[in-house]
């Protein structure tokens, strides 16, 4: 007698869930094929900051919100076809913090190139030494 009205409560909750469903309009296929209003959403390792992307016009915005709401998100602007150069200080904190829990880290810095390699030569060099790099640690090479 429980299984039965078991099913009956499982089979009334379910009816109830979908009933919305089936006077719901259809979305226009158009909306599925919109860029989205976020993207790129990443929560920071220490869980204080989220970090996303969001278009605006014919640029991306990165937004750096502080989860605590005591700041107001910082907001890194670029264009299509800007190149954003980050301060070596940046890279600089990075690789120093990457070594201090051991991990391999390797850097490539090349003048003129940005976030990104664009001339061909560099990104030969970049892909030779990201070749070599895994291979080194994670590949036939490593120990």
């Amino acid at each position: 007698m429980t299984r039965h009205l078991s099913r009956r409560g499982a089979l009334l909750a379910l009816t109830l869930c979908l009933a919305p469903l089936a006077h719901a309009e259809r979305l226009p296929a158009k909306l599925f094929a919109q860029n989205p209003g976020f993207s790129a959403v990443a929560l920071s390792p220490d869980g204080k900051h989220l970090a996303l992307t969001t278009p605006i016009e014919n640029r991306t915005d990165l937004l750096i919100v502080d989860l605590s709401g005591k700041d107001e998100p910082t907001r890194i602007r670029y264009r299509a076809n800007e190149h954003v150069i980050a301060p070596s200080a940046h890279s600089s904190a990075w690789v120093k913090a990457r070594k201090q829990v051991m991990t391999p880290v390797e850097v490539l810095i090349k003048a003129g190139e940005a976030h990104g390699f664009y001339d061909e030569e560099n990104r030969i060099e970049l892909y030779q030494r990201m070749e070599a790099f895994l291979d080194q640690h994670i590949g036939t090479k490593a120990k």
